[in-house]
């Protein structure tokens, strides 16, 4: 457990990004060592040879003047001038020399100069990766600047995103310790010292000042110190600055004149296309029998309105609006919600002579198959709702009713209060920029409560932590000097003498110049008492419908955990990933308990609005065959059955269960559950207190209320558990020293996760590298033979072997987990064991046709080639495939970090392998003549060099045979080139090799660790 601990809290993303970026910079500043040291060293001593040889040139030139005219001048300042005139050349070449070897001395090189040793390699690397650049050392060997080039494409957008990450955690500026040291360790000024540190941390890099030797390591530290603080500081501000931006943008856009009259011109569009669908219907109206009703009566009569009127006769607009239903109401709100009322208003659409009623039909909004419930003949513009359901989600339908028919019907959906959260929350508005807030006492422990809390945001964005928090005594409170024309969001919670607090109440959405309820709805509401006759509704049990006294929420909303384990009187706690502490690292928890007839779950945990956490009880331990209940993101329950292994098929919600409470804040969603355990009418809905089961937990995404494939591992109890083991009543005992953890089917689950880690080590290490060894280096040491064989040939062999026999042993394993092979056409299991399946078919075939190979020097001996060549490639790509669908599909975690990571491993794959075929192209392989062809083939083909005589001889051809493709003799490549890019090739797949494990190693770390 420690161990896991230590591994989950440190071998993280930003470790591991941090580790590699050194590894790079190490690597590559150990690459230019090699490669520039040598060089460099050779060019010093060619220099030094230069100026001796010069400067004893010019001591001979003045000792023969001197000698030869010494008779010729009388006085010794003559000659002394007449030799400077004479030697005045030869002193302009030794000059030039100097020049030319700057900074070398006798000793071989000069103290201060850069040289290309390990440390002064590390501050190249550095300084070149942050784009930073001093410029006094560069690389000059062919090499050199090939490695750099292909180096610098991989290497600078790790850095990047290393220093950005590194950035995050940097809170503490760090300039003035910058001046400091660097003008007491470099003897420098300050104003040298600010110049060379905002010239380094700003990566402009002039190159005039520069650190020596012994300062390079702390001088290294304090740049990517200031390197990581710039970015940190650019992407606070850039942040900032382009929110307010945004902002600005918004507030121009509401406000621009343009804007304004396009909204003008819309809206009087819109109320045009009403009026004429208005003349449209009477017309409508004026056509049908209408006018044959009113034309009824004697001949006379009719004849005297002709004259009268005209020969069309219009009936009367009173009688004719008469027989058109009423408009349905508008501007419905919900005033104010309680335990068990509702009060709703409403205004009328259109006003007429005759009386108009209203009718409110509304039920549980996941009941579909449940009672409708209608309150009738409804006077007024308000009425209170009383028969419905603490903690539950409501749907109504108001309609306007008159003798002529019924209007189309308008809709509101609405949670009702927790028992113990302040009722009937109400917001007045008292000026522009006062509001007063009033609420009524809890439906329960109303003379338990000690205070209130209200909580107030004008960012209704804001997580609930940063929201502004005002105790209260009574029930009122009054907000003043408020933002004119702003919005605000309020709620309400009880504090009780316990010091536990209540659910927080209904949140109110307020705008400060006009509330958000209509004028009818504030203060002016009369109570329409619903009879229980009138609704035909069965009596039901007075029994709170939730418990609340042990299991209230904290302050910060975290799972309570303080009566887990107690039997038979507290409830059963059940968390994933196992092991996990409560509100710390739990991915979900889950609790439950009996009440009653009826099971209460608890399920919770950090997800978002378009994410689901479910819970499944199987007879199986399996997914297949499993009643599932669900908590979506969005407040709504689910329940369904999982018919196969992955498909989910949903179920109409049944009478009995129902969604007694919902919390929801920026980090926590916590449903609470109620279902039957028994008499569920319904197969697919396990009776739970029949038998014992065992539970699956699951997270994942949801759509259009259907649950899509989980992201997070499923989890099974190792035993089947009793469902109707606690009955949840309170009691005085105290809490075991540990809960009831999440017993998973470790067995099985340990071997799945041993599968994929030993798959990606087979597949991203050893057989991708053996098929680089033998695609690149055929020509490398054609010298050196071991066992007979050539050098690439072993690593190829041997990288190949260890990825078979990992290979074997995953299998072994999977087979063991899975008890078989079941190849179904479906996505994504079935396409992941088809893949795989056939990428090890194809890997296991390659050494059985390497012993059927012909002879190298067989006429169809390129039958083997292309067979061989096309199935490695094959079968790497289907694992590629398979190794994805697995990492994607199958939430080995949650971020997906392991995909990510391979997705890394792609990228670095993709990069060695153009730079090794880009080499390759460069190197020119050689051509031989035609009656060594055979001896080549077998060297090139099998890594074995034998002759007719069956000795063993080299390889490799004289420099008489040697030819570059297409290449006369003075265009061959020459040799140092050869070896350069030679060296080039060996760096590069010394590399992926390196990175590749890394990044395999940090893959199945990752899978081992976090997967659930």
């Amino acid at each position: 457990m420690a161990l896991q601990f230590v591994m989950r809290r440190f071998l993280s993303l930003h470790v591991l990004l941090v580790l590699s970026c050194v590894i790079y910079i190490l690597l590559g500043a150990f690459i230019f060592q090699q490669l520039e040291g040598k060089h460099q060293m050779d060019t010093k001593r060619e220099q030094l040879s230069n100026i001796e040889k010069s400067s004893q040139l010019y001591l001979d030139k003045l000792w023969k003047l001197s000698r030869k005219y010494r008779n010729k001048f009388r006085q010794t300042d003559e000659l002394v001038n007449f030799v400077k005139e004479q030697a005045q050349g030869s002193f302009h070449e030794y000059v030039d020399t100097v020049f030319t070897a700057h900074r070398v001395s006798r000793h071989g090189y000069d103290e201060d100069a850069p040289t290309w040793d390990f440390l002064n390699s590390v501050f190249f690397v550095t300084t070149m990766l942050t784009s930073i650049g001093y410029g006094y050392v560069v690389p000059s060997t062919f090499g050199g600047r090939l490695f750099g080039v292909c180096y610098c494409l991989i290497g600078i957008p790790l850095t990047l995103v290393t220093v950005a990450n590194v950035a995050k955690f940097i809170s503490e500026t760090v300039f003035l310790l910058h001046y400091e040291v660097i003008m007491r360790s470099e003897n420098w000024s300050y104003v040298e010292s600010c110049y060379f540190m905002f010239i380094s941390i700003l990566t402009v890099g002039f190159g005039d000042f520069r650190p020596s030797s012994g300062n390079l390591v702390p001088v290294l530290f304090l740049v990517l110190g200031g390197v990581i603080l710039t970015t940190m500081c650019m992407d606070v501000f850039g942040r900032m600055y382009l929110k307010e931006i945004h902002y600005l943008g918004r507030k121009l856009k509401s406000s621009n004149p343009f804007y304004l009259i396009r909204e003008a011109k819309a809206r009087r569009r819109r109320a045009a296309m009403a009026s004429l669908l208005a003349q449209l219907a009477k017309g409508m109206i004026f056509a049908h029998k209408d006018y044959t009703e009113l034309s009824r009566g004697s001949r006379k009569r009719r004849k005297r309105d002709q004259k009268r009127k005209g020969s069309h006769v219009l009936p009367h607009e009173k009688f004719m609006f008469a027989r058109l239903p009423p408009d349905p109401p508008t501007d419905c709100q919900v005033v104010s919600t309680s335990a068990y009322s509702v009060r709703i208003a409403w205004a009328p659409a259109f006003s007429t002579d005759e009386d108009v009623t209203y009718n409110i039909r509304y039920r549980l909004k996941h009941n579909a198959e449940g009672r409708v419930l209608e309150l009738r003949g409804v006077k007024g513009h308000t009425a209170e709702i009383m028969s419905v359901d603490s903690c539950s989600l409501y749907e109504f339908r108001i309609t306007a009713v008159s003798k002529y028919g019924e209007s189309k019907p308008v809709y509101l959906v609405q949670y009702t209060e927790p028992q113990l959260s302040p009722q009937h929350i109400l917001a007045k508005r008292v000026n522009a920029n006062t509001v007063e807030l009033t609420w009524e006492p809890p439906y329960k422990r109303t003379y338990d409560v000690k205070n209130y809390i209200v909580y107030f945001t004008e960012n209704p964005s804001a997580n609930l932590s940063e929201w502004d928090k005002i105790p209260v005594n009574g029930r009122r409170v009054v907000f003043p000097d408020l933002r004119y024309d702003w919005f605000y969001m309020f709620s309400a919670a009880a504090i009780f003498k316990d010091g536990q607090r209540s659910p927080l109440s209904r949140a109110l959405f307020i705008k400060t110049d006009k509330l958000e309820f209509h004028p009818a709805c504030v203060g002016q509401s009369r109570t329409v008492e619903v009879m229980e006759s009138l609704l035909d509704r069965e009596e039901t049990d007075t029994t709170p419908l939730l418990k609340r006294d042990y299991s209230l929420y904290a302050e910060d909303h975290e799972f309570s955990a303080a009566v887990c384990g107690l039997e038979p009187h507290g409830k059963g706690c059940l968390y994933a990933p196992p092991g996990c502490a409560p509100n710390k690292d739990c991915q979900i928890h889950f609790s439950y308990r009996v009440e009653n007839t009826d099971l209460i779950m608890e399920i919770g945990g950090g997800i978002g609005t378009h994410e689901y956490m479910a819970v499944g009880f199987t007879k199986s331990g399996e997914m297949f065959h499993s009643s599932v209940t669900a908590c979506l993101g969005d407040g709504l329950p689910y329940i369904g059955h999982i018919a196969g292994e992955r498909r989910i098929e949903p179920i109409s919600w049944p009478s009995g269960q129902s969604m007694d409470s919902f919390l929801k804040t920026d980090t926590y969603i916590q449903c609470i559950i109620r279902r039957r355990l028994s008499n569920t009418n319904n197969e697919l809905i396990f009776d739970l207190n029949s038998t014992k089961f065992s539970v699956i937990m699951a997270r994942g995404k949801h759509q259009d209320g259907g649950l899509r494939k989980h992201t997070g591992r499923w989890k099974v109890t190792r035993q089947p558990i009793d469902l109707a083991l606690y009955d949840g009543v309170e009691t005085n005992e105290t809490r075991p020293e540990k809960p009831d953890p999440v017993r998973l089917g470790l067995g099985v689950l340990r071997l799945k996760k041993a599968h994929g880690a030993l798959m990606i080590v087979a597949w991203t290490v050893c057989l991708s590298s053996g098929i680089l060894i033998a695609r690149h280096f055929k020509e490398h040491w054609p010298e050196q033979l071991f066992l007979n064989v050539k050098p690439w040939f072993n690593a190829h062999r041997g990288f190949n072997s260890l990825g078979l026999l990992l290979i074997l042993t995953s299998l072994v394993m999977i087979l063991c987990a899975k008890g078989g092979v079941t190849i179904r056409f479906e996505y994504p299991g079935g396409y992941h064991g088809l893949f795989g399946i056939s990428a090890c078919i194809l890997a296991w075939l390659q050494p059985i046709n390497a012993l059927f190979r012909c002879d190298p020097t067989a006429e169809n001996r390129w039958i083997f080639n292309m067979i061989h060549r096309t199935s490695g490639y094959l079968a790497w790509t289907l694992a590629i495939i398979t190794i994805m669908i697995a990492l994607q599909e199958f939430g080995m975690t949650q971020p997906p970090l392991a995909y990510h990571l391979y997705l890394g491993y792609l990228g670095l794959a993709v990069f060695c392998e153009l730079c090794l075929e880009l080499t390759s192209a460069l190197a020119n392989p050689v051509q031989v003549k035609p009656q060594d062809t055979s001896n080549r083939e077998q060297s090139d083909r099998d890594g074995v060099v034998s002759n007719k005589s069956g000795s063993i001889r080299s390889s490799a051809p004289s420099t008489s045979e040697r030819k570059p493709a297409g290449q006369s003799e003075s265009e061959q490549q020459s040799p140092e080139g050869l070896g350069a890019l030679k060296t080039v090739q060996v760096a590069v797949m010394g590399l992926y090799i390196v990175g590749s494990a890394i990044l395999a190693t940090s893959i199945c770390v990752v899978i081992i660790t976090f997967t659930p």
